[in-house]
Parts: structure tokens; sequence; C-alpha cells
């Protein structure tokens, strides 16, 4: 009887810290995650389409955030605007028609630079654009 009193409290102790664990893990994980945003390209490619010219923003914070998205072609601004990002979720954004055709319409290869900012914190992507 012992012994199997012994094995069930146990049992029961690893069950538990094994919870515990896995609870302050999650936890941990939901701090760590609430804190980011994520700014990349939708695609990867280095030619000049309207899909490489694409990027997103991906909220993971529990409250919407806004943005201040600023577009480069050389280090030269082209385009400036203020968006709202709701609370965990991801937007893809587009360029507008205009800047596209003016981008697309290059005779030399050029780095497209993205920024954003919020209220402390500014992220930076580029790539080259190789033109044929």
């Amino acid at each position: 009887m012992k012994k199997n009193t012994s094995v069930f409290l146990s049992l029961l102790l690893v069950l538990i810290a094994s919870y515990f664990l896995y609870w302050k893990g999650e936890q941990a994980l939901e701090k760590a995650s609430a804190k980011f945003t994520v700014l990349a390209f939708e695609n990867t490619d280095l030619n000049c389409n309207n899909n490489s010219l694409e990027f997103f923003i991906e909220n993971n914070q529990k409250t919407e955030n806004s943005y201040r998205i600023s577009i480069f072609q050389n280090d030269q601004s082209l385009e400036n605007y203020n968006l709202t990002v709701p609370a965990q979720s991801k937007k893809l954004i587009q360029p507008n028609s205009e800047i596209r055709q003016n981008l697309c319409s290059q005779k030399e290869s050029f780095k497209y630079e993205i920024k954003i900012k919020d209220k402390s914190v500014e992220q930076l992507i580029y790539k080259l654009i190789t033109l044929q």
C-alpha cells in the first residue's frame, strides 16, 4: 500500500510541476509576443512588379497601434502616411499605383526601403530591386 501511495504522490507531483511550468512558459511567451510588431516584405523577389513591392505590418500587441509609414527610393522619400493596424492582426500594404509605375519604369536598379515608426520604435526593411 505504501508503495502505491508513493508512486501516486510522485506522479501527482510531476503532473502539477509540469502544468505549472507549462502555464508559466505560456505566460512568458504571451508577454514577449505582446510587445512586438513584424514588418516584412510579402515576397522576396528582387524584380519590380506589384507583388515584389508589397509589404505587411503584423501588430501582435493587444491594442491597436498607429504607425508612420515612409517609403523611400535610394534614400529619397516617395510617400509618407499614417496607418492604424488593429490589435493582433496583419495588414498587407501596396504602394499606390503612381509610385509603382514610377519605380518600375526606372532604367537602373535601385534601393526600395520601408520605414515604420510607432511611439517608441522605428523599424526598417529594404531590398535592392534589379531591373532588366
